[in-house]
């Protein structure tokens, strides 16, 4: 009989802990869906250690003269590579409309100013390949890079569409140019920005959708439907994996008890 007990009272431990671990993944999944992708975004010093390498210099050279081919200096220690700042990036949609959303802290490149010989020329993009630190591409785009800074906690957005520049800090963004100001007039709550922006995209504003929302899916909109259809589904494993457990749980205590009715 004791040999019985031992062997349930083990189980019931196993049980409480696979119990345990269950409502832990639960509660990761639905409070921190994004906590992996975060986790997989290189570090600000890693980047910018990776940005004064004589590595990052030399695919900076390659890239320039690939895309100038009309003077790019003959050696990479001509060559500075400034702070990485991160830039939120507007992207549209064939039909005009934006497909992500600035309210997303996550959603960022790193991007550094390039000069040469102290004239700035341009600003690179610095990402990870595999858990390897690259130059992803150089564009001579000398207004983005004059706006770069070395503040952390500062994110750029970037509007290609209208050539407006905006500063992200503490969930208020603020104008940077002219073309933004004309959109932004002055610092207001990052969702009132968000608002404005998409008002001034080409698709228009859908006033019906209400809170800012566009008249096209987006890709953020499509990651939260899954991230919500995935937490669902996890739910529903739980439930069924809990219904079994404690059916187990019961067999084996009452197992010994109809013994005893004997």
């Amino acid at each position: 009989m004791s040999t019985f007990y031992n062997v349930r009272k083990s189980l019931i431990q196993a049980f409480r802990i696979l119990f345990a671990a269950m409502l832990f993944v639960v509660a990761i999944g639905t409070v921190c869906p994004d906590i992996a992708r975060a986790e997989n975004l290189p570090e600000s010093t890693q980047i910018n250690e990776f940005a004064q390498s004589d590595e990052a210099r030399t695919q900076t050279l390659a890239l320039m003269e690939a895309v100038q081919n009309d003077g790019s200096p003959e050696a990479s220690t001509q060559i500075a590579i400034g702070y990485a700042d991160k830039v939120h990036y507007l992207r549209y949609d064939d039909s005009g409309a934006i497909t992500n959303t600035i309210t997303d802290p996550q959603d960022y490149d790193w991007v550094a100013p390039v000069e040469v010989e102290g004239r700035l020329v341009g600003r690179i993009t610095i990402w990870d390949n595999n858990g390897s630190l690259e130059v992803g591409n150089f564009s001579p785009d000398i207004e983005e890079a004059s706006l770069l800074d070395d503040d952390d906690s500062t994110t750029l957005i970037s509007d290609g569409f209208s050539r407006a520049y905006y500063s992200m800090e503490n969930s208020r963004i603020s104008p940077l140019n002219e073309a933004a100001r004309a959109i932004v007039p002055e610092s207001v709550q990052v969702e009132q920005g968000d608002i404005a922006i998409r008002k001034n995209a080409p698709s228009g504003f859908d006033d019906s959708a209400g809170g800012g929302s566009i008249g096209v899916v987006s890709s953020d909109t499509a990651m939260g439907t899954d991230s919500s259809t995935n937490i669902f589904m996890l739910m529903a494993v739980f439930i069924v994996v809990t219904a079994v457990l404690a059916l187990m749980c019961r067999i084996l205590w009452r197992g010994p008890n109809r013994r005893n009715d004997r």
